[in-house]
């Protein structure tokens, strides 16, 4: 919607198409860069999206991996003489859906998951991670640590893709991760020049796994080697003071 809104300001304008700045999301931006890669054979294809509407695929995908690690537990506990084992309370569907969106977030791959809830839930983040990559499924989850990956390794789309940029603007800079902000540092040029808009009395929500850092310490450390100013909005639309 926000991508949009930019789009129809920007046509309003009557910009030329060759001066035009490009508008995307995390999830548009990193799309293209994946796009891309498959078309020059730097990942296996052809992927198959599982971005429809009600998660379809991906809720298949991840029940299946939470019936195959109940019964592997299950199993453990069944003694030999084939009774019923003892009851193993149900995995949660939203837990570990949450956790694999975080820890996807994160980067973080199923080898290095740690977490202080449900231990069979890293089980299986690691069983749906073996299904989706079976399948060659890429869900929204996947689109930035796949182009993260993408431009990690290959530095000839490194550089198709980054390099270009000569001015970099990041709105609502207090929620990226760590993977958005990998992936903005692997687009950018030593000569990019950045400007990031936030507002840090929100950091406190950490929405999606976001690292506050990014916005209250850490942006002229990792983005800016050239001059940067501070600007505090003090009036905005919203409060009109």
């Amino acid at each position: 919607m926000a991508r949009q809104d930019f789009i129809r300001k920007l046509d309003a304008r009557e910009i030329p198409t060759a001066r035009r700045p490009q508008v995307h999301t995390y999830h548009s931006f990193t799309n293209k860069i994946i796009r891309s890669a498959e078309r020059m054979n730097l990942l296996r294809g052809p992927l198959h999206f599982w971005i429809d509407q009600d998660g379809f695929h991906e809720i298949v995908a991840l029940r299946e991996a939470i019936r195959q690690v109940t019964a592997a537990h299950r199993a453990v506990r069944t003694p030999a003489d084939g009774k019923a084992a003892a009851h193993i309370p149900d995995i949660d569907f939203g837990e570990a859906r949450r956790a694999i969106g975080l820890w996807k977030g994160g980067l973080i791959k199923p080898e290095r998951a740690g977490y202080r809830g449900d231990p069979r839930i890293i089980e299986v983040y690691e069983a749906y991670e073996q299904r989706r990559t079976d399948k060659l499924g890429v869900t929204f989850d996947d689109f930035v640590p796949t182009a993260v990956d993408v431009l990690r390794r290959h530095p000839d789309a490194r550089a198709r893709v980054g390099g270009t940029f000569s001015h970099i603007i990041v709105d609502e800079y207090q929620d990226v991760n760590l993977g958005q902000q990998e992936m903005i540092e692997l687009v950018a040029s030593p000569s990019t020049e950045f400007m990031v808009v936030g507002d840090d009395d929100q950091t406190i929500y950490e929405w999606p796994g976001a690292r506050p850092g990014y916005i209250l310490t850490d942006c002229q450390e990792r983005l800016i080697d050239l001059p940067w100013d501070t600007y505090e909005l003090r009036r905005t639309f919203r409060f009109g003071r």
